[in-house]
């Protein structure tokens, strides 16, 4: 339960983040914003890590195939981010 709390919450706060992130007009603040997400990231990862091995004895499926799918959501807030950055940079370019 405790896993499934902390998941919870910094997802939504990444959530959030990612929304100031679309929102957000200047370079610093994208930075800023960047920096928020990148933390908000590596506290899930870290939550997932600390899921997956205490599932290492008990094997529970549903717990493996939680933590499979909080990687591929992770995997595409990237994505996202990394395609924002790169319409930012084409932005500027312009």
């Amino acid at each position: 339960m405790e896993f499934a709390s902390v998941l919870i919450r910094n997802s939504r706060r990444m959530d959030t983040v990612f929304t100031k992130m679309l929102a957000v007009q200047t370079q610093s603040g994208l930075g800023r914003a960047m920096n928020r997400m990148e933390e908000e990231m590596d506290e899930i990862i870290f939550m997932l890590d600390q899921m997956d091995l205490a599932n290492k004895k008990r094997n529970i499926k549903l717990i493996t195939d939680l933590v499979k799918e909080g990687y591929e959501l992770l995997s595409i807030y990237s994505i996202c981010c990394d395609q924002l950055l790169e319409k930012r940079l084409k932005r500027e370019e312009q």
